[in-house]
């Protein structure tokens, strides 16, 4: 009978993960790549924040930085391989478009 063969797996106590045998063993430092998800969060929070200015120059500025990180999320996640985080972003990135073209037609009432 064919019985599958168990996978020899290794601790690293110094960086404490575990790495299969014979796989490459990544960076002890994370890559610039790989950070990139930290200003991408912080553009996300700010942007969110400027959205619900009531200001059009803020709700304009929110849109744009919106975009801005769209584009780091879908870098990053090309980077990763997380497909559906770029697809994600893609289709929110269309939306916030949408968000500008809206916010730039001239409303009387907001001066």
């Amino acid at each position: 009978m064919n019985e599958p063969i168990a996978q020899k797996i290794y601790f690293d106590p110094p960086s404490a993960r575990c790495y299969r045998i014979g796989a490459y063993k990544q960076k002890q430092s994370m890559d610039w790549l790989d950070a990139l998800q930290w200003p991408a969060m912080v553009v996300t929070v700010v942007a969110a924040w400027l959205i619900g200015s009531q200001r059009k120059l803020r709700r304009m500025i929110g849109f744009w930085c919106f975009l801005l990180s769209n584009v780091l999320w879908i870098v990053w996640g090309w980077h990763v391989r997380a497909w559906a985080m770029v697809v994600l972003q893609v289709f929110l990135a269309g939306m916030n478009i949408r968000g500008v073209n809206k916010n730039e037609t001239d409303n009387p009432a907001e001066k």
